[in-house]
C-alpha cells in the first residue's frame, strides 16, 4: 500500500475503493471536508488549460516581484502617460484643457480606465473572480483553511493576474494537509471488508459474549468449583475476543480470502444529482476486492489481529484462573 499516494489518487491510477470517486465520497460525507480536494483539482485543471494560451499572453500575466515592480506586480501594466514639460501651455496643448488643476483629476481617471480595461481583459477573470468568492472569501461554505499570509499574498496578486502561479501556494497548503491527515484516514478506511454498522454488531456481540464468560467465571466461585473447570469457557473468551479485534479492524478473515468487501454507506451516495438514478439501483451490499495490493494489507492486517487473538486470550484466561475458588 505504500505505493498508493494521493498523488496516484489524483492521478486516477488506483482502482476502488481506492479511487479519486471513492475519495472526493469520502471527504463530502464523512469527512465533511471536500473543499481542499476540489479546489486542488481546479488547479491542476486550470494550470492545464492556462497553458494553452499564446505566450506572448502568458508572459504578460506572469507576475513580477522585482524590485522595480514591486508595487505593481505585473509591470506590463503600468501606465505609460504622455510626457509634460515645463510650459502650461504644452500641457494645454497635450490635454486640451486650459486649467491646470484638473491636470491630476484626468491622469487619474485616465489610469483607472486603463487598469479597468486591463483588469476585464485578463483571460479566465470571470473564472478566478468566481474561485476567489468560493474557496478564499471569509464565511464561504467552501472556504479553505490556508495561512493567513498565503490568502493576504494572494488577494494582492489576483487584483493584477489571473496567472495560475498565483494559487501555488494555496494549492499547495491543501494538498499537504489532505495527504497528511484525510488521505491517511482513507487508506485506513479503504482497508476495512466490513460496513460501519457490521462492525457494531460485531462489537456487540463481543461485549455480550464477554459477559457471558464473567458470568461463567461466577458460577464457578458460587458453586465453589475447582478454578480449572473455567478452563471450559476458553473458548468463550477465544470468541468473544475475536469478535472484539475484528470489530476494532474491521476486517473479516473470512471476506478477505473470498475476495469480498461490504459496500460502505458513503459510497452509496451520489457524486452529482445525475448519478442519483444510477445509485438507487444498486441494491447489493457486497463487492469484490480487484487489487491484489489491498488484499496482501488484509491479509498482513489478519496475521498481525490473530497474534493479539491469541494473547489477548492467554491474559484473560490467566487472570480467570487467579479468581478464587470461593469467597469467605
Amino acid at each position: 500500500m505504500r505505493n498508493v499516494t494521493l498523488e496516484s489518487t489524483v492521478n486516477q491510477t488506483t482502482c476502488s475503493p481506492l479511487s479519486l470517486d471513492d475519495y472526493r465520497k469520502f471527504l463530502m460525507y464523512k469527512e465533511r471536508s471536500v473543499e481542499n480536494l476540489d479546489f486542488y483539482l481546479w488547479f491542476r485543471s486550470y494550470q492545464i488549460r492556462f497553458s494553452q494560451l499564446p505566450k506572448d499572453v502568458i508572459d504578460i500575466l506572469t507576475p513580477c516581484r522585482s524590485k522595480k515592480h514591486e508595487n505593481n506586480l505585473s509591470g506590463e501594466y503600468s501606465l505609460q502617460l504622455p510626457q509634460c514639460n515645463s510650459r502650461l501651455s504644452s500641457v494645454q496643448e497635450v490635454q486640451g484643457i486650459s486649467d491646470l488643476s484638473n491636470i491630476g483629476q484626468k491622469i487619474d481617471q485616465h489610469f483607472l480606465e486603463y487598469k479597468s480595461q486591463l483588469y476585464q481583459a485578463q483571460p479566465f477573470r470571470e473564472e478566478v473572480n468566481s474561485i476567489m468568492d468560493i474557496f478564499f472569501t471569509s464565511g464561504s461554505f467552501s472556504e479553505l483553511n490556508i495561512e493567513a499570509s498565503t490568502l493576504l499574498q494572494l488577494r494582492s496578486e489576483v487584483i493584477y493576474t489571473t496567472h495560475p502561479s498565483i494559487f501555488h501556494v494555496a494549492a499547495m497548503e491543501a494538498y499537504h494537509l489532505m495527504e497528511g491527515d484525510s488521505f491517511m484516514r482513507f487508506k485506513a478506511e479503504a482497508l476495512k471488508n466490513l460496513s460501519p454498522s457490521t462492525i457494531h454488531s460485531r462489537c456487540a456481540i463481543g461485549v455480550v459474549i464477554m459477559l457471558l464468560t464473567i458470568t461463567g467465571v461466577l458460577i464457578t466461585v458460587l458453586f465453589k468449583q475447582t478454578r480449572w473447570y473455567r478452563l471450559i469457557l476458553m473458548p468463550l473468551v477465544t470468541c468473544g475476543v475475536s469478535y472484539l479485534v475484528s470489530s476494532y479492524r474491521g476486517i473479516c478473515a473470512a471476506k478477505v480470502y473470498a475476495r469480498m468487501r461490504e459496500i460502505k454507506p458513503h459510497e452509496l451516495f451520489p457524486l452529482s444529482n445525475t448519478d442519483i438514478p444510477t445509485v438507487v439501483e444498486r441494491q447489493y451490499s457486497e463487492v469484490e476486492v480487484v487489487d491484489s495490493a489491498i488484499i496482501r494489507e488484509q491479509q498482513r492486517i489478519l496475521l498481525i489481529a490473530f497474534l493479539h487473538i491469541i494473547l489477548l486470550t492467554i491474559f484473560l484466561m490467566f487472570l480467570i484462573l487467579l479468581v478464587p475458588e470461593a469467597w469467605s
